[in-house]
């Protein structure tokens, strides 16, 4: 643990405070284990919430083996004991991009929460012992009143988004077809494709609409969309473009009247022809300007093209990620899950990390215990939490990891201060 604290003293010191979490009742010990910090603040939010809301888990610390040079940072602190997770299969962990932005296209919001934010060192959170006991809601008007009034909303925004994507297109439907493919794999055909995709058209369509209008975002900003550039010749590109709408501006400033200097005709004739062949407004039959005042107007007109040109290369980007939604909507076992097939214990498993299309169409991604409904018998889940819950874990010390976008993991709280770093 020498990566993650600086002395074989504390390391110590700290595992010493691990100890198991009294989670639903006080007294009764479980098996999940957490840092005294982190356990002794869930168990106040135990004893603020109503009676029989505090969901249950055991996944906390250890949830993976540390490895020799790792270290503990916001995002990552399973290992010390200061993170714990709650209803993973319905408020999964994200990290495929093409689901995160399928979701987008089709709730016309992302799959995650906004406002996370970080505290301090251990230091500092020892200090803040209100936090480990019941705590009445703060003003309204404070600084952290302000805050969870915008976890609220923003949790709030996440669910209405999960349930959107939930009822954008016929769920059991898919899952009838899903059944199909898992029960005879080798038996599925060109008519299990075509009815997949008859299932799944809204989702299709949301993607094809995007792409109608990102195109048209496009040729606004002077590009063909049938050969655009991708990867390092995109970025070459816009450097290229950026470079020469400098080298237009800084040309620009030196002119003082409508004369030009030789230096600056050579210049000027140099960088128009440079941003006349980046802009794609180079044709057969055109010529340069024959005159000064021609050259500083095409000088003018281009560097504005080349602005912007500029302000569209993020519809480029955007434009390549919703082409890789569309096709992967194609793919039948993207859509409804191959992967979910746990070889080794030989049966088809729900997924935590990166679930299929067709099991966030089931059971969501941030799906709170008034939606949740794969618990036994179609009940709620032991795990599932609500708003209450997530506002009083912000307010005891615990940020949700639904707030960081990069991956999108809602299962996962963990105290926002940072852990001890390498000194």
């Amino acid at each position: 643990m020498r990566s993650y604290f600086a002395t074989d003293a504390e390391t110590i010191e700290h595992f010493k405070k691990l100890r198991r979490v009294e989670l639903r009742k006080k007294g009764t010990p479980t098996s999940l284990i957490l840092h005294e910090e982190a356990a002794v603040r869930l168990e106040a939010v135990r004893d603020e919430l109503p009676a029989g809301a505090m969901p249950s888990t055991d996944i906390g610390w250890p949830r993976g083996t540390p490895s020799l040079h790792g270290r503990a940072g916001i995002w990552n602190l399973h290992d010390i004991g200061f993170a714990v997770d709650f209803n993973a299969t319905e408020t999964p962990n994200l990290t495929d991009v093409r689901q995160k932005d399928l979701i987008k296209i089709v709730t016309g919001g992302q799959a995650w929460q906004a406002g996370g934010w970080t505290e301090g060192d251990y230091a500092d959170m020892i200090k803040h012992t209100e936090q480990r006991a019941p705590m009445a809601d703060p003003a309204a008007t404070s600084d952290l009143g302000k805050k969870l009034a915008k976890v609220e909303t923003e949790a709030q925004a996440a669910s209405d988004r999960s349930e959107a994507f939930r009822s954008s297109v016929d769920s059991k439907a898919l899952l009838d077809l899903r059944t199909k493919r898992r029960k005879d794999k080798a038996a599925w055909a060109a008519a299990d494709d075509a009815a997949l995709a008859k299932v799944i058209q809204p989702w299709t369509k949301a993607v094809d609409d995007e792409l109608a209008a990102n195109a048209k975002t496009l040729e606004k900003a002077g590009f063909v969309v049938a050969s655009l550039k991708h990867g390092k010749a995109l970025e070459e590109e816009k450097a290229a473009v950026s470079a020469a709408a400098t080298a237009a501006a800084t040309l620009r400033k030196g002119i003082k009247s409508d004369t030009l200097t030789d230096a600056q005709r050579k210049s000027a004739d140099a960088i128009i022809a440079k941003l006349t062949g980046l802009v794609g407004r180079a044709t057969a039959a055109s010529a340069p300007p024959a005159t000064d005042p021609e050259r500083i107007k095409a000088i003018d007109d281009l560097a504005a093209a080349a602005t912007t040109r500029l302000g569209g290369y993020g519809a480029v980007g955007w434009r390549e990620r919703a082409e890789n939604v569309r096709s992967s909507l194609d793919d039948a076992g993207w859509v409804l899950g191959d992967k979910d097939w746990n070889a080794k214990a030989r049966r088809w498993e729900t997924q935590v990390v990166d679930p299929s299309p067709a099991q966030l169409s089931d059971l969501g991604f941030f799906t709170l215990r008034d939606h949740s409904h794969s618990g036994p018998g179609g009940t709620p889940q032991a795990g599932a939490f609500d708003i209450p819950f997530i506002k009083a874990m912000v307010k005891h010390g615990f940020n949700q990891l639904a707030n960081s976008s990069t991956p999108v993991d809602s299962m996962h709280f963990e105290l926002r201060w940072r852990g001890s770093r390498k000194r």
